[in-house]
């Protein structure tokens, strides 16, 4: 809606005392919706050519956080096929690369729902990403097919 707003050339206004509600749905169907809605939205961030603000879900801090997981995930792959390399450091490094990319997320959802979505998140941020990067590969995938049906 943002998006509409700035080509219409209308101020987006944000008011300092609006609040934000919802309901939290499990893992699995966030994850699906995040493969959905990740697939559908990618045309519109390659249109805009630039990330959301701060306070959305397209934001710069979640390309790197979701880069970081396609790192992490290659190289411990690439670790299964040549066994004799020592990634961990790497891993680990880039794990805490990450949770500092994702600390006001992590803030917020400690304040918001308390020490256990903090524990949750330790992980589920790498679940999170993991949807993100099915939803950019059935993107490519979609566009593949449609050019390779021409």
């Amino acid at each position: 809606m943002g998006y509409k707003i700035t080509n219409l050339n209308k101020e987006n206004i944000k008011i300092a005392n609006a609040q934000y509600s919802g309901y939290w749905c499990d893992f699995f169907t966030r994850f699906k919706r995040i493969i959905e809605r990740t697939s559908k939205y990618t045309p519109l961030l390659l249109e805009k050519k630039k990330f959301d603000s701060t306070g959305s879900f397209a934001t710069s801090n979640q390309f790197y956080s979701s880069l970081i997981t396609l790192l992490m995930m290659s190289l411990f792959f690439f670790n299964l096929i040549i066994t004799n390399l020592n990634i961990a450091p790497l891993i680990i490094s880039l794990y805490f690369l990450q949770m500092l990319i994702e600390l006001k997320f992590l803030i917020f959802a400690t304040k918001q729902q308390g020490l256990k979505m903090f524990l949750f998140s330790l992980l589920g941020i790498q679940g999170i990403n993991l949807a993100i990067l099915l939803g950019f590969n059935l993107f490519i995938f979609t566009k593949l097919k449609k050019l390779l049906n021409l």
